[in-house]
């Protein structure tokens, strides 16, 4: 084809991945107030009806909030105040603390889950991987919290469903490329 690559040319074939998370129990995308994103998120994990990932990684920082007061007693649990200075908050502290250095990084794994309406568990757990949070050791925690990083690491699944549904379809695609009809992809996030 002159001229690159025209994809207009092409029929769009779009593909719904809802069906993929009906079994997690996130909230419907018709009871989402994004006002009331956050406190909607504690209340639901509160009252045991958050996703199974989301009562974990909220009772794992709970623990780590607990082993950071005994590392620097004037610490207070960041998610008090908005998502965007849970992180910031810890990040502020992480000169005086190692724990408050790790913990920045699990504020912003739940802060990744919370505004995602608890959809992006992958993404939340790639996170944590990604900076070295997996390892049970790091920064020196109480057994409380070993132990609660420890349940939570048990919990966490090897593959999420976006991405097995994701590699599902672009394999179906891919086996069924031709010379005249080539595979070619863009994944772009459901903005709705």
């Amino acid at each position: 084809m002159q001229g690159g690559y025209h994809a207009s040319q092409l029929a769009a074939d779009v593909r719904e991945v809802t069906d993929a998370f009906a079994d997690m129990n996130i909230v419907p995308v018709a009871d989402r107030r994004p006002q009331l994103l956050t406190e909607n998120f504690f209340e639901r994990v509160e009252t045991g009806t958050a996703t199974a990932f989301a009562i974990r990684l909220v009772a794992t920082i709970y623990a780590l909030e607990q082993g950071a007061k005994e590392e620097l007693p004037e610490f207070e649990s960041a998610l008090k105040q908005k998502p965007k200075e849970w992180g910031l908050y810890a990040n502020r502290l992480a000169p005086r603390s190692a724990r408050c250095a790790e913990l920045e990084h699990w504020y912003e794994a739940l802060r990744l889950l919370v505004v995602s309406w608890e959809v992006a568990e992958d993404a939340a757990t790639e996170f944590l991987r990604m900076n070295g949070v997996e390892a049970i050791g790091s920064a020196a925690w109480p057994p409380s919290a070993l132990a609660a990083k420890a349940a939570f690491w048990a919990g966490c699944a090897g593959a999420h469903v976006r991405f097995d549904n994701l590699l599902e379809v672009l394999r179906c695609k891919l086996d069924a490329e031709t010379d005249e009809q080539p595979f070619r992809c863009d994944v772009t996030p459901n903005r709705s």
